[in-house]
């Protein structure tokens, strides 16, 4: 008979278990044979199931420790498994993409706080406790074990803390302070950079949801698994070919005819040489960036040596967001739709003959266009030619490059861009697939209790904020079932102030300066189904709006995330009275030709940080609901008087509703906590009116 038997991966030394919770320990035997397992001066002994599985349950204890774990097996008396070090205390799930992933320190300058390296080197704290879960695809169906041999670590060394999530180490930080180092604090990282969040929930929630969509993505995944390779790659041609059909066809018959008039006035002539300057403006610091979803061309001249001409030359360009058509000397020579995998991040080389130039000097013309959000050219464009069997390549990164607008797509009229989809790798291992970290990342975890979730995510799925309060409230329900906690504590971080990722080239800081109301997003529309998410009961939120980074998606400032969350934490999870839910838009009055706007959980009060209210901050608008920037001024009673003479009879109003607003400075008394984004005029996806 195979006596082997073992433990779960997730049970190890210097673990944290829940307290105040059964305790399960759960692993592997063969089929049949008993096991036994003591902890806490108790015995409990399971037997394996038909599929090798066993699992004990010890009733609940207070926070304690360090404890020995044993596990013994009947059938071979000299083996047995002993954990060291075993804490008694809180356990804490945190999960999401990149912004929990990002790490305390790493090799990354723009993926790291900018002092983690002493943030890590000072790390002495023995009783809090850091298990990071690889990462890992399982079209499948769940797993039990993560992948490899993950181990728990005590926050005592650099290397542990620098590895490990930011937010979740400023988290528990925060945490262990406010509970006067009394109790242990486990933090589990499982988390992925870029990822949805349909890849998180179980199949069993998307069947039950009627996700067909997500569920076909699962099914295809599933069945390459025995297929042969050139099956495979017809397969996954197919399915390309199929997700990509709502993308092309919102860009074919509504992105790109958003203004016929102005698409055929610039196609016929702005990539011509010899044109009036007029309308076109100088490019300032280099920064080709596109602010908000419209297509914007970029030009500039330069010379070559007439022996080049009649002969190949290679314009590359590093990358353009989203999508372009590039024209030399009016001709245009290459283009790159979104069919490409990847389009947005795919480098640009097209060939050409080039033709003499009659002023002698040559034009390049990018046609850049921009789906969502935010986007440009990348400061990478150069152009290769070869002479005498040498080649040469002249650089126009420093050139003196200029732009003009085609058209800003009108997104209200038009829609959002439906979502890209993620075929660039084989289905059945990529990290979009729906369900497919829930089985490898969230299920291996299922045998454990947690006090809470930490979860910062929402970027990937910004494109559909509607479906997006769908699939969090499925999330929700999913996690609570999974982990047999109905009360579950759920604590999110709402999406920081952010334009466009270009950290290595960053963008003016004033680079807001011309914007109107509504003309950049962002991530608006996604905050706002957020704060609505966190009216779930036993969600928080922790507002970041004033801690963004307008170049980097990725901002360095985790620390205040972490201790937010951790005020979030002790307002749900500890029964702590004197914690308060960020200040939210309580109600909005008509007060003659202004508003005025009231403001619920503002505690002692609110504060402006500066001189004065921010500018970009407030706007108004009438029934119409066009938007101008408003004054504002915080009055005595604690609310906000908003006006603009642009609007004599204001009704809806909004404050830091943009992709980034600059200086979100209205701040409550005492906690600091900023006062969360709004606007008035909610879309019937958030009211379900």
């Amino acid at each position: 008979m195979n006596s082997s038997f073992s433990l779960h991966s997730v049970y190890g030394d210097h673990m944290v278990l829940q307290r105040d919770k059964p305790i399960r320990i759960a692993g592997t035997a063969s089929v049949g044979s008993h096991v036994t397992v003591s902890f806490l001066c108790r015995s409990a002994e399971a037997v394996a199931d038909a599929s090798g599985e066993w699992v004990v349950e010890f009733p609940p204890a207070k926070a304690g420790g360090p404890y020995d774990l044993v596990v013994t097996h009947p059938a071979h008396h000299s083996a047995r498994i002993v954990l060291r070090d075993v804490m008694v205390g809180d356990v804490w799930f945190c999960s999401g993409q990149s912004n929990m992933e990002f790490p305390v320190w790493g090799p990354n300058p723009f993926f790291r706080l900018r002092d983690g390296k002493e943030v890590a080197a000072a790390a002495n704290d023995v009783d809090l406790r850091l298990f990071q879960s690889p990462l890992c695809v399982e079209p499948d169906g769940p797993c039990t074990e993560p992948p490899g041999r993950p181990v728990w670590k005590q926050a005592t060394t650099a290397e542990a803390v620098g590895e490990f999530s930011a937010v979740g180490y400023w988290f528990g930080k925060t945490i262990r302070k406010a509970l006067d180092e009394k109790v242990a604090i486990g933090l589990i990282n499982s988390s992925w950079g870029g990822t949805r969040i349909e890849p998180w929930i179980s199949e069993e929630t998307l069947k039950e949801a009627g996700r067909t969509g997500d569920l076909t993505i699962l099914a295809t995944a599933r069945a390459l698994r025995d297929v042969s390779e050139s099956e495979r790659e017809e397969v996954r041609r197919k399915f390309a070919a199929e997700a990509f059909v709502p993308l092309k066809t919102w860009v074919a018959e509504r992105f790109l005819v958003s203004d016929p008039a102005a698409t055929a006035a610039a196609l016929a002539t702005w990539a011509l040489p010899g044109i009036d300057r007029d309308g076109w403006s100088p490019v300032s610091d280099g920064i080709r960036s596109i602010p908000r979803p419209s297509v914007v061309w970029f030009r500039c001249e330069f010379e070559l040596p007439e022996e080049a001409v009649g002969k190949e030359v290679h314009v590359l360009i590093g990358s353009v967001n989203d999508c372009d058509e590039t024209f030399l000397d009016g001709v245009k020579i290459g283009e790159t739709g979104c069919d490409v995998p990847s389009y947005w991040l795919a480098p640009r080389n097209y060939a050409t003959i080039l033709r003499p130039a009659a002023s002698g000097r040559h034009v390049l013309a990018i046609r850049a266009m921009d789906h969502f959000s935010t986007g440009g050219v990348s400061d990478t464009v150069t152009v290769g030619y070869e002479i005498d069997g040498t080649s040469r390549t002249l650089d126009l990164s420093q050139a003196e490059w200029l732009r003009r607008t085609e058209f800003v797509a009108d997104i209200d009229r038009i829609g959002l861009r439906p979502n890209v989809p993620s075929v660039g790798v084989d289905v059945r291992l990529d990290c979009q697939t729906p369900s497919t970290l829930f089985n490898s990342m969230v299920n291996p975890y299922r045998s454990l209790a947690f006090k809470g979730v930490l979860w910062y995510q929402g970027c990937s799925n910004s494109g559909d904020p509607a479906d997006y309060l769908v699939l969090q409230r499925l999330w929700l329900r999913d996690w609570r079932r999974a982990f047999r906690d109905d009360d579950l504590p759920f604590l999110v971080t709402q999406l920081a102030a952010y334009n466009g990722h270009h950290p290595g080239e960053r963008s003016p800081d004033d680079f807001w300066a011309e914007e109107k109301p509504g003309e950049n997003l962002g991530f608006a529309p996604l905050r706002e189904v957020q704060d609505a998410f966190s009216e779930e009961r036993g969600v928080g939120l922790a507002c970041a709006i004033d801690i963004g980074d307008h170049s980097d998606i990725h901002p360095a400032n985790k620390k205040d995330v972490g201790i937010r969350l951790a005020h979030e934490a002790m307002r749900l999870a500890y029964g702590d009275a004197s914690a308060l839910p960020g200040p939210r838009l309580d109600r909005v009055e008509r007060e003659g030709g202004a508003l005025r706007v009231h403001v619920r959980d503002a505690g002692e009060g609110l504060y402006v940080r500066g001189d004065a209210i921010g500018p970009h901050l407030f706007a108004v608008a009438g029934a119409d609901r066009k938007f101008v920037w408003a004054d504002a001024s915080l009055e005595s009673d604690g609310t906000f008087l908003v006006s603009s003479p642009a609007v004599p009879e204001p009704v809806h109003v909004q404050y830091a509703f943009s992709a980034f607003p600059p200086d979100p400075n209205l701040y409550r008394k005492g906690d600091d906590a900023p006062l969360f984004p709004f606007r008035t005029d909610l879309p019937e996806y958030v009211t379900g009116r």
